[in-house]
């Protein structure tokens, strides 16, 4: 059997990356500031699918040792004509750009990590910790510290909206993110941080097994993912536990995880359900109709 040259794995993986970008670049439409992408036809400068996830998909490349190969870098270096040079160059410019407008941007319209300023943080964020982007990193500052400021203002009250693509949950996450914010315990981003961290907290539904979120109050279905429900949000309050030392998010997070493994057991093997309860005519899942049993997890909070 012939084991893979090392060598040529990674020239087939540099190729694979360097036509990736190729291609995004290609794609992109010149706006304000820099480069920009659309969705459906429209200017999208969000995580999710717009300018701030290619740069945290240069980002990426970056941290894997690729960037040299590619031509990227910080802005003014890459090779001439380099596809990934121009989109990361690019897209760092038009983030550059939006985080001295500040709010009332349209394509960013709330605060969201995968939807909104949260996200270009973040984004921002990375590309400077791969390059040693100085600008970079102090816009991602700014933003965060804008965003805790908004937080800090809005009434006390239920989160619109739990989950981590949109909601406090993801926002949650960005701020854990910002290392120089939370190094002073009473900075806007720490007190942020637990303002948040316990409106989730407030917001779990108590069930047989552990803890569950909606994504939003008042949501018919509860979906346990990652993106949407128990799984995103218990992983921040958890995340925010770790950092903020509070032991008591720590115990919601592990009522959340406990939640999980319950409704995952099934006689037949493991796995949680998209949405719960499922829609008329929705996919079973192959043990759906299954008695669920709580799960072993030792937890002596469920």
């Amino acid at each position: 059997m012939r084991h893979p040259d090392p060598v040529e794995t990674r020239l087939e993986l540099l190729d694979v990356v360097r036509r990736a970008f190729d291609w995004i670049g290609s794609v992109a439409v010149d706006v304000d500031g820099g480069l920009g992408w659309l969705d459906g036809g429209v200017l999208v400068d969000d995580l999710y699918s717009g300018t701030a996830g290619v740069l945290a998909g240069c980002a990426e490349a970056e941290a894997a040792g690729l960037g040299t190969a590619l031509g990227t870098g910080t802005a003014g270096s890459g090779a001439a004509g380099s596809g990934a040079a121009q989109v990361s160059a690019g897209a760092r410019a038009r983030l550059l750009e939006l985080a001295t407008r500040g709010p009332g941007v349209a394509t960013l319209p709330d605060d969201g990590l995968f939807s909104g300023w949260a996200g270009v943080a973040v984004a921002l964020r990375a590309w400077s910790r791969a390059t040693g982007d100085v600008a970079a990193a102090a816009a991602a500052g700014q933003l965060t510290s804008q965003i805790a400021g908004r937080i800090l203002q809005t009434p006390a009250s239920r989160p619109e909206c739990t989950d981590v693509i949109s909601g406090d949950a993801g926002i949650l996450l960005a701020l854990l993110a910002d290392d120089s914010g939370l190094a002073d315990d009473s900075g806007a981003a720490v007190r942020a941080a637990h303002v948040l961290a316990g409106r989730l907290a407030e917001a779990a539904e108590p069930g047989p097994d552990g803890l569950h979120w909606r994504m939003a109050v008042g949501y018919e279905n509860l979906m346990p993912g990652f993106s949407h429900g128990t799984a995103g949000v218990a992983y921040a309050l958890a995340a925010a536990g770790r950092t903020l030392n509070r032991g008591d998010l720590v115990h919601v997070a592990t009522r959340g995880a406990c939640a999980l493994l319950a409704i995952g057991h099934h006689p037949g093997g493991w796995a949680v359900p998209h949405v719960i309860p499922p829609p008329p005519g929705a996919r079973q899942w192959p043990t759906a109709g299954a008695t669920v049993r709580p799960a072993p997890c030792g937890c002596s909070s469920c």
